[in-house]
């Protein structure tokens, strides 16, 4: 149960509480004083089962735990757990879905609908059928709980330590250079397990101090985990299972996310698509097949049908990495263990008659055309001219109607005995035109001998020496051609098979190129919408600002910039030193920034537009992704509203220091802390004090503390305390340079001013001081 509270702790918790058939129930956003960790860790992720307000949840967990943990149906029903709803089940998730359930692991299957019904409350499975055919939404949610696996990041330690140790440097070592590394990672999940092997593989390359090609294709069957797959964020507790080394280097926090990023150069190795290992074509020509934990989730039947699949897709001495749960013992003519204790295998070749796999629809077999051995057609037509005499059968009903001898071409069909002679039989065998016929309707086959042309009487065979001669040369022939056609046949089935290898190669190349191009897709899309989100920013704050590529030329402006620098769109690519600005007395653009690529600190200017605009002019470097210095950018702020303030207060300040320099009498201004801010002409020249001598200091510290007068101390904390103004307060002291003297004080507390304890003005008057006798004004009128 995930309740009120900040960041996404409960991330990893809920997967695996998911990935176990548990419950996740998540507090409803709208009841929660914090929403982030039942929004983040269980309502975006899609892995609570219910939302609810705090008051709703005792009732509806009450009902699960008794659907879940209570009396169990009775399992002498035939209609509480059936083949047919199972079937009927996998029928419904593959209509929706495209996948098929059917070899999934039946307890697995039956645990997880068994879930769902506990949630819903239903009792048989013919009744939760019935909610699916009603509820569409329904089927989707079965699909994501059939999907729901745990995985972290270098999940089993010690299993990618020897995957780090001895495979990697193996499959590296064992490709030529410019040669490509490819992996594979099936079920990847949300793709902790692809960016673990991404790491190992590009820790490998640095300690190489080499760039080789690598490709590593992670696919999975779900879509919800590509798409969060490809987004490579992470919670902040994956600081359980990567070390604090390697999240420093291919990791950034985002503190306001409270997630981890993947960083570019580990995202850039994988490839990440959508695919149905049952289903779909395989890879081929792959070094690393990575395949945890996905087996232990379907049946034995299916499972034999993988590995030969995987064997297929590995290059010799291909790698195979299992689940530390999952084997293959029924394959071992197959793989070789290289660690029989962490599943990790390699290939061996196969044996020889060995066929293709075949998974789903998909069928890898080669087939095999018959071949139809024809011998040579004069050898064949001699050798039966020789050793067989000429026949013919003739039925009762045609004795002898027909010529006397008929020859037969080879390989042609016999003349219709039954029907009419035609003209393309030729004499050439007889039969006794006046053989008797049987009176039980028998026909006499016994064969006459050829008669000669002239005399009509039949020929001898040739004599045997010539015969024998005759038959060796004809076997010596019929061998020749023999040997002939199985050389052309072999070539031909050679070039069959090449053929068949290169379709089937191009097929992986066609499925990775679709991957490759739908991962294309997807970072156009995001550059795109990132591009718009840049623009649309720039432009709705106002802010002028001028991008500069490393040659000092301008690459981009913002339409505001138009109004400080004379520019139009055809100004892209031209050196920033040949724009016309309007600002008043700076010329020294180029050499600011010259000055900030080369020391990479910022430069911070108020400037002057012809129109009495003020800018706050701030050039700074730009920076790459991968911290690559690439030009300079220049932002304007207007700020003529404060440079007027700034004036106006300069102003009022000079006004008010001019009245209280004409004032006769000594006045000082102390802040909350009794420190002397400001005095006038008076006051220096009455107690002689300097500016050096005041200015800065504590009241009560001046003159070595001749100023601390317990009076004087004691009148500024009252006016402190209260607010209250003072006036005629006298105070007798001794003084630096005067003597002994009494003041007359007059104290006011500023009020207005933004100190917290306010500043207070004090006046003095010297009670001791001789009257000044009243002077009469030039004009000569009374004073």
């Amino acid at each position: 149960m995930v309740l009120s509270g900040t960041g996404s702790d409960g991330t990893l918790g809920a997967r695996a509480i998911k990935g176990a058939g548990g419950l996740v129930v998540a507090q409803s956003p709208d009841t929660a004083a914090y929403d982030g960790m039942p929004r983040s860790s269980s309502i975006a992720t899609g892995l609570a089962d219910l939302v609810l307000s705090p008051a709703e949840m005792p009732e509806r967990l009450m009902t699960y735990l008794a659907r879940a943990f209570g009396q169990p149906p009775d399992k002498k029903n035939p209609v509480a757990k059936t083949e047919d709803a199972l079937t009927n089940i996998c029928l419904l998730l593959r209509d929706a879905t495209r996948h098929d359930f059917s070899q999934y692991k039946h307890s697995t299957l039956v645990r997880r609908i068994e879930r769902r019904m506990a949630l819903h409350q239903i009792e048989q499975q013919v009744d939760y059928v019935r909610h699916l055919q009603r509820e569409p939404e329904e089927i989707l949610a079965l699909f994501h709980d059939l999907l729901i696996g745990v995985t972290n990041f270098f999940r089993d330690p010690e299993a990618f330590a020897v995957l780090e140790t001895e495979v990697i440097p193996k499959l590296f070592a064992r490709k030529l250079q410019h040669r490509t590394v490819r992996i594979w990672v099936c079920g990847c999940s949300s793709g902790e397990e692809a960016y673990s092997i991404a790491i190992l593989v590009h820790e490998h390359l640095e300690a190489l101090n080499q760039n080789l090609p690598v490709q590593i294709f992670a696919t999975d069957l779900d879509a919800r985990a590509i798409a969060q797959a490809r987004a490579g964020t992470f919670p902040i507790n994956i600081t359980t299972h990567v070390s604090p080394e390697r999240l420093q280097r291919f990791f950034t926090l985002d503190t306001e996310a409270r997630v981890y990023r993947i960083q570019k150069v580990i995202r850039d190795l994988l490839v990440f698509s959508e695919q149905d290992l049952i289903r779909d074509p395989t890879f081929s020509r792959i070094d690393l097949i990575s395949c945890r934990n996905l087996l232990i989730y379907l049946d034995g039947n299916l499972q034999r049908r993988i590995i030969p699949l995987f064997h297929y897709a590995l290059n010799p001495n291909g790698v195979l990495f299992l689940g530390s749960s999952e084997t293959i013992d029924d394959a071992l003519m197959m793989f070789t263990a290289v660690d029989r204790k962490w599943k990790i295998f390699s290939r061996l070749d196969p044996i020889s008659g060995m066929s293709a796999p075949t998974i789903g629809e998909l069928t890898l077999r080669r087939p095999v055309k018959p071949v139809t051995e024809k011998l040579p057609s004069s050898a064949q037509r001699t050798r039966v001219n020789h050793f067989i005499r000429p026949v013919k059968f003739v039925p009762s009903s045609r004795a002898g109607d027909d010529p006397a001898y008929y020859h037969l071409s080879f390989f042609e069909p016999a003349p219709n005995t039954n029907g009419p002679t035609t003209q393309q039989t030729t004499p050439a065998a007889s039969t006794d035109a006046g053989a008797k016929t049987p009176s039980d309707g028998r026909t006499d086959a016994t064969p006459k001998p050829k008669p000669s042309a002239e005399t009509g009487r039949a020929e001898s065979p040739p004599a045997p020496a010539q015969a024998d001669h005759r038959i060796a040369e004809l076997e010596q022939e019929l061998r020749a051609n023999e040997e002939y056609l199985q050389a052309t046949l072999e070539e031909m089935e050679t070039s069959n098979e090449e053929l068949n290898s290169t379709n089937e190669e191009m097929q992986s190349v066609n499925e990775e190129l679709a991957t490759v191009n739908v991962e294309l897709q997807t970072k156009v899309a995001d550059l795109s919408r990132a591009n718009d989100d840049m623009n649309n920013l720039l432009a709705g704050t106002g802010v002028a600002t001028l991008f500069v590529d490393d040659r000092r030329c301008i690459s981009r402006f913002t339409p505001a910039m138009t109004k400080i620098i004379k520019l139009i769109p055809g100004d892209t690519g031209r050196p920033v030193g040949d724009i016309v600005s309007n600002l008043i007395g700076y010329s020294t653009l180029e050499e600011d920034i010259d000055s900030v690529l080369q020391t990479l600190v910022p430069i911070e200017k108020s400037v002057q537009a012809l129109d009495n605009t003020w800018y706050l002019m701030r050039i700074g470097p730009y920076r790459t992704l991968t911290n690559v210095i690439e030009g300079a950018v220049m932002t304007f702020v207007d700020i003529t509203s404060r440079k007027r303030m700034e004036d106006d207060l300069h102003n009022a300040r000079t006004f008010a220091e001019g009245i209280v320099d004409a004032v006769r009498e000594p006045l000082i201004i102390l802040d909350g802390e009794t420190v002397l801010i400001s005095a006038n002409r008076a006051f220096y020249r009455h107690f002689q004090l300097t500016e050096s001598e005041t200015l800065g200091h504590p009241l009560f510290e001046l003159g070595n503390g001749q100023w601390d007068i317990p009076a004087l101390r004691e009148l500024i904390e009252k006016i402190q305390a209260s607010g209250a103004s003072l006036d005629d307060y006298r105070i007798a002291h001794d003084f630096p340079r005067l003597g002994h003297r009494v003041m007359q004080i007059n104290a006011r507390r500023l009020s207005a001013m933004s100190d917290q304890k306010g500043h207070i003005l004090l006046a003095f008057e010297d009670m001791n001081a001789p009257v000044e006798p009243d002077t009469a004004p030039p004009d000569g009128r009374p004073a």
